[in-house]
């Protein structure tokens, strides 16, 4: 890897005030040299927190993009996972494949959908049967009023 986005490759939890750049390894080996020599005791605090990890060129890395052709086949992005996966040496590391999250939560939503279309099918129908149940006793009830009416001799006039 020869250019790190210093958007997504940070050793800072909080990437989000930094501009997105693309920079060399040398220059950010550069950069972080800067800011050690005008803050002499941020080295020891650096070597201490990333001491125990295995960099590349020193610079310490958060998360690693893996991009691949829109005609990769399922079985070579599994190859491609297995063999990340198996470079994993503790609990922590976490790999995400993207693609496989957007079929799992499309495949989720399918589900989610039909189960409120179902939903919305079964209220919809209660909904139409207390309407016509409600309306049907309203027509009854001024049936009756004009019922009454007539039998205390109003006419139709």
């Amino acid at each position: 890897m020869t250019k790190l986005p210093g958007f997504y490759f940070t050793g800072y939890k909080n990437p989000l005030i930094t501009p997105t750049s693309l920079t060399s390894s040398a220059q950010v080996v550069q950069i972080m040299q800067y800011y050690w020599d005008t803050h002499p005791g941020s080295k020891d605090s650096f070597d201490y927190r990333a001491g125990a990890f295995n960099s590349t060129d020193g610079i310490p890395k958060q998360m690693l993009y893996v991009k691949l052709t829109k005609n990769c086949t399922t079985e070579q992005r599994e190859f491609l996972a297995n063999g990340i996966r198996g470079m994993f040496t503790d609990q922590k590391t976490v790999f995400t494949d993207t693609v496989q999250l957007i079929n799992n939560l499309n495949s989720s939503m399918e589900v989610f959908n039909l189960f409120m279309a179902l939903i919305a099918l079964i209220s919809l129908t209660l909904v139409f049967f207390l309407l016509l149940v409600s309306t049907r006793q309203n027509v009854r009830e001024n049936i009756w009023e004009y019922g009454v009416l007539r039998s205390m001799g109003f006419t139709k006039a």
